[in-house]
């Protein structure tokens, strides 16, 4: 019986690789402390990833302002993405990434179309750059590192605009499916929230993974539940994923600062899956094994 239902399982598997199956992700964030780490750390690093049960793993950029942008982090970059493989993990290569972003948010439609139009360019780059580097097998998808929220596209035109550049991006994509994350605060009520993020899949190919707020608390638990029930009909769902945040935030302000959850539950929150046979992932790498020296990751804005 056990023979049979393997056989089964590789059959399954020819038919349905893993890019057309639900994932177990979790997000690294690459940053400048990081390359500072032995080399001999990372593929141990790696493998403890791939025993507690991920498949893929998710770079959130692959360039970071100036950081990854020279030869020598880009290089220190694709031999860590390199060992990570080697473990055992897919890969969804976050892009270009701008620390100034939000700001850039705030300005017109015009000039925020002037500002998507460069970072497709620099992210057409990247993909290019990351199909030679790596074998084509490796590579799952991509991951856009802008986070749709539900305040700044409130405003039609500048919604516009974004939807317009996810049909760009989602159409340079090598093949590979595009990923973006969104979150919401409370700023659009659950039914409008659930209406733009339609809008914004119309016409483009691109998947959402939906941050759950277990980890910022900026709403109750009963509040995040109307969010995420909204997004999760499994007979349409609106959501391809959910991202599940493995911190606790210990201030709620501009600088963020997070710790650990405790291991119990820890343990409770990696059991969680996405409804709808979605891809169920986890923010960040950090807070789930010890990543010297110590750098604790920005938060997924």
């Amino acid at each position: 019986m056990r023979k049979n239902i393997a056989i089964f399982a590789l059959f399954m598997g020819l038919f349905f690789p893993i890019s057309a199956m639900a994932l177990t992700a979790i997000f690294y964030q690459p940053q400048a402390a990081d390359t500072k780490i032995s080399t001999q750390a990372w593929p141990t690093l790696f493998h403890s990833v791939r025993q507690q049960g991920f498949d893929a793993l998710i770079i959130q950029w692959s360039e970071y302002g100036d950081f990854l942008k020279g030869n020598g982090d880009r290089d220190w970059l694709v031999q860590r993405v390199i060992e990570a493989n080697n473990a055992g993990l897919k890969l969804i290569i976050g892009l270009k990434s701008d620390p100034d972003v939000f700001s850039k948010l705030h300005e017109s439609p015009s000039t925020l179309r002037n500002y998507f139009n460069k970072l497709t360019q620099e992210n057409k780059s990247l993909i290019n750059y990351w199909v030679s580097a790596l074998p084509n097998d490796a590579i799952l998808g991509w991951y856009l590192p802008l986070e749709i929220d539900d305040k700044e596209w409130r405003d039609q035109d500048k919604l516009e605009v974004l939807q317009s550049y996810l049909q760009r991006e989602s159409s340079i994509n090598a093949g590979k499916p595009t990923y973006i994350s969104s979150f919401f605060t409370g700023n659009m009520t659950p039914q409008n929230y659930a209406n733009m993020l339609i809008n914004l899949k119309r016409n483009s190919t691109i998947k959402l993974w939906i941050q759950d707020g277990g980890g910022t608390n900026r709403l109750t638990k009963s509040e995040r539940t109307l969010y995420l029930n909204q997004l999760s009909n499994c007979k349409d769902p609106i959501a391809d994923g959910v991202i599940y945040e493995i911190f606790h935030q210990t201030q709620q302000d501009e600088k963020f600062l997070a710790q650990n959850l405790s291991t119990a539950n820890l343990a409770s929150k990696l059991k969680m899956r996405a409804p709808c046979q979605g891809d169920s992932i986890f923010f960040e790498m950090r807070y789930l094994i010890t990543l010297p020296p110590a750098a604790p990751p920005h938060e997924i804005p």
